[in-house]
């Protein structure tokens, strides 16, 4: 099976504006699921720079984008392992899910609700 593209998708070329939906669903999602944490905003923020790092450099293959985010968290966890309840692939997951949920396209919906 392919990776989705997101290029040409309802998502658009607005990738900040999307980045930052994005970052404030996973917050969104975390604090609902956990507790309310500083830590849910901070790894939010490196999914929103990561999603616009990746399409700003004209990647638009879904599985590249959700794999960076996890690489890019994992870079960091030393930070937010203390506080955190999830590991970066959970945020990743979330991540492929909430983007395939913006194009429209059916996913593998491994995340219950998108926040």
């Amino acid at each position: 099976m392919a990776s989705l593209n997101l290029e040409g998708t309802q998502i658009g070329t607005n990738h900040e504006q999307v980045g930052e939906e994005l970052a404030q669903s996973l917050c969104r999602m975390l604090d609902s699921e956990w507790m309310p944490q500083e830590v849910h905003r901070k790894m939010g923020q490196v999914v929103k720079e990561t999603y616009i790092e990746c399409r700003e450099s004209n990647e638009a293959d879904l599985m590249h984008i959700m794999t960076t985010v996890a690489d890019n968290l994992s870079e960091k966890w030393q930070e937010y392992d203390a506080e955190a309840f999830v590991n970066a692939w959970d945020i990743a997951n979330y991540v492929s899910d909430y983007l395939t949920v913006q194009t429209g396209e059916e996913g593998c919906e491994c995340t219950q609700k998108i926040y």
